[in-house]
């Protein structure tokens, strides 16, 4: 997902641009960077680029679930 995608989910849902988090902020760890860059688009692309890609998005998936699950183990301490 872009910025652009991005920015457009807020503005359809009515959210602060905030609220919405890009995929590569969870790039090189759990906590979430203040921005990252785009997810480049594969299509046409040459395989290796989708491997690579794929990678990235593993990556990032890892760390946003364990992100989520300190989120969420946070909010059940607090009650």
């Amino acid at each position: 997902m872009t910025h652009d995608h991005g920015r457009h989910l807020a503005e359809r849902f009515e959210l602060p641009e905030s609220r919405v988090l890009l995929l590569r902020r969870f790039e090189h760890g759990p906590e979430s960077e203040s921005d990252g860059p785009d997810l480049p688009d594969p299509i046409g692309k040459p395989l290796e680029f989708y491997r690579r890609n794929f990678e990235t998005i593993r990556t990032c998936v890892d760390h946003l679930v364990i992100w989520l699950r300190s989120r969420h183990a946070a909010a059940r301490r607090s009650r």
